[in-house]
């Protein structure tokens, strides 16, 4: 059985750079945080409960991207603070691993910047 940090591991969460505003910060796709939690819930529903469980501030904590004009749905992009909250507040092996997991990727990330 494949332990929970190898699949965070395997998944290789990318940290990317994102604009929240007038700064670029590293943050993280929602849908790859709801993978590595391994979340049973549809993503949409997910995200939206995480928003409000969090009391997340758009352009500080998290954005959003549309893909496309065609496609109603869009990307939520959490800041590397409120996907650390996110796995704390899940409070399983997972969110502890993923949290983990951040805290490393984020060195990681400043050191190529």
């Amino acid at each position: 059985m494949q332990s929970v940090m190898d699949r965070i591991n395997q998944s290789k969460i990318p940290i990317v750079k994102v604009r929240f505003n007038d700064r670029t910060i590293p943050a993280v796709d929602g849908r790859d945080i709801h993978r590595a939690l391994g979340e049973r819930r549809p993503y949409a529903k997910w995200v939206i409960s995480q928003l409000a469980a969090g009391d997340y501030v758009y352009n500080r904590d998290f954005t959003t991207e549309v893909k496309s004009p065609e496609d109603a749905a869009c990307e939520y992009y959490f800041s590397l603070a409120s996907a650390r909250e996110i796995a704390l507040l899940a409070n399983s092996p997972e969110g502890r691993q993923l949290r983990r997991y951040l805290n490393g990727g984020h060195k990681s990330y400043l050191g190529r910047v």
